[in-house]
């Protein structure tokens, strides 16, 4: 029981996790999909509450299960590690307590915060007779108002263990902070090392962790454009080599770097490619939401998440988090 091994690992913030990801020695390139955390709440209440849904595990989800077989939480996989990167940035106050607060007391305070959020989706889901069999999406659907569905749907996005769904969905906001907290602590670590390396003239290969951020929402909007920023990544400069991916022949294959990997041409005609198979997806698929309620809708109710006492604190923490991470790139 308890989280499978590829969420604990991820979430695992301890000894045994970090001591193998202090340093990379070889050439590593992440791309880290993020997106603003309040477009991606509303935008997951409009998805899940569509007739017919279409996924089916939201017919069986209990969203307010916060926790594991092993009666371990999904905070307690990820706390540590937003504590730590919340409180080093303090970019908002959880609470008037928590300013210039120890870690400890950062940890208790983001503790008691989702634990308010577990508290308010179980007064939301099924708290009164006539909802008591009533599935998750019958309240999106039926039950419940659009501002208390909202509600219902991001408490289970911010804090469910998703192990009433089989692991298929939840806690999405809480592991992309994560994320973005373990992959930028893990580029400064590289950075540090790289800098050390170069102070006292070792040879050790330091410092070869390559990060780039992309936005969704950017994405969504800007298909092409953000299909050359990852190809570009990926494949190096615009001439098509990256003189530092390889050096010299590779063991085992026969080429030579200097070759490029991509032409630039070839890779601008990737990247119409995707925007005009990404626009044909967007005309039929049920996935993409966001036309789905008018934006003076959204925006109303952007300005009621952040005035939430419950969802407010996390979501606006997060949104600092993915926008410092794509300010960083």
């Amino acid at each position: 029981n308890g989280p499978p091994i590829k969420y604990s690992r991820l979430h695992r913030h301890d000894a045994s996790t970090t001591k193998h990801t202090n340093t990379t020695p070889v050439k590593v390139k992440i791309v880290h999909f993020v997106r603003n955390p309040f477009e991606m709440v509303i935008s997951n209440y409009h998805y899940h509450s569509q007739d017919p849904t279409p996924e089916k595990w939201v017919h069986i989800d209990d969203p307010c299960q916060h926790l594991y077989g092993d009666g371990v939480s999904l905070a307690d996989h990820v706390i540590p590690t937003l504590a730590s990167g919340w409180n080093n940035h303090s970019p908002i106050e959880l609470d008037s307590s928590s300013h210039n607060s120890s870690s400890s007391s950062y940890n208790n305070t983001l503790r008691q915060t989702l634990s308010d959020i577990t508290s308010l989706c179980h007064t939301l889901y099924r708290s009164d007779p006539a909802t008591r069999n009533k599935t998750f999406y019958e309240h999106l659907r039926h039950h419940l108002d659009e501002w208390d569905g909202l509600r219902l749907s991001t408490a289970q996005m911010i804090a469910a263990s998703s192990a009433a769904n089989g692991h298929l969905a939840g806690g999405d906001v809480l592991r992309m902070a994560n994320n973005v907290v373990r992959l930028e602590g893990l580029r400064a670590r590289e950075e540090r090392w790289r800098r050390r390396a170069d102070d006292s003239g070792s040879d050790d290969n330091y410092g070869d962790l390559q990060l780039l951020t992309i936005s969704m929402d950017d994405f969504i909007e800007n298909v092409a454009e953000n299909t050359m920023k990852f190809m570009d990544f990926v494949f190096g400069d615009e001439d098509g080599t990256d003189e530092d991916e390889f050096d010299g022949f590779i063991e085992g294959d026969d080429f030579y770097s200097n070759e490029p990997i991509m032409p630039r041409n070839v890779r601008w005609e990737v990247a119409k490619h995707q925007e005009e198979k990404y626009a044909r997806i967007r005309k039929k698929s049920k996935h993409v939401t966001t036309q789905s309620k008018p934006s003076g809708k959204k925006e109303e109710w952007k300005t009621l998440l952040r005035n939430s006492p419950e969802l407010g604190p996390i979501l606006s923490q997060t949104e600092v988090l993915v926008s410092k991470a794509l300010l960083i790139g």
